[in-house]
């Protein structure tokens, strides 16, 4: 899921900055490309996982940069291994690696304050925000009416979803759905 909303979404919001200086334009294709895949998968973790990670985007600057590196260097380890071949320190130095990385991920991790949790959604509601992130998406191939249809109907749900989720500890009522649970039965 997340690679089509990488693939689908990267192009639109990747045109709307492009910044001249390397460095710049580096982090903004990272974010981007962060942005994209979690709007991607948002309404299905939230339908699974019942939280949403607060701190989506800092995490994949920190990790993203590295990752080809790592992803390359596990081929190589792999490949190695497999025709008995050992290379003095490429094992340690990928284990320091994957530790560093795990230590980075379990830093962020425990930041469980910027973990919303406990958030709702029923299966109609993930189906309704991927049908508007669709329509949203087609906004260049279509007319104008599918791009206000798609904003207001996205932003709709948002809306519900921010509000229920905000408010859903001390206003267990009427929330329009979204308080259901995902055998359709309302939470009381």
């Amino acid at each position: 899921m997340h690679a089509l909303g990488i693939l689908s979404g990267y192009p639109i919001l990747s045109r709307l900055w492009q910044p001249r200086w390397r460095p710049i334009r580096y982090i903004w294709q990272l974010t981007v490309v962060t942005l994209t895949a979690q709007f991607a998968v948002t309404p299905l973790s939230v339908f699974y996982f019942k939280q949403f990670p607060g701190l989506f985007l800092i995490s994949n600057w920190m990790i993203l940069p590295f990752f080809g590196g790592l992803l390359g260097l596990s081929f190589m380890i792999t490949g190695a291994n497999l025709i008995s071949l050992k290379i003095l320190g490429m094992n340690e130095i990928y284990d320091w690696i994957v530790h560093t990385f795990n230590r980075c991920i379990n830093t962020i991790a425990a930041q469980e304050n910027l973990i919303f949790t406990d958030l709702k959604l029923n299966l109609a509601a993930v189906l309704l925000l991927y049908f508007f992130l669709f329509l949203l998406l087609q906004r260049k191939k279509n007319s104008s009416i599918s791009l206000g249809i798609s904003t207001i109907g996205f932003t709709d749900c948002a809306r519900r979803f921010c509000f229920g989720a905000t408010f859903y500890a001390s206003k267990k009522n009427d929330l329009d759905g979204f308080a259901l649970s995902n055998d359709g039965h309302r939470i009381s």
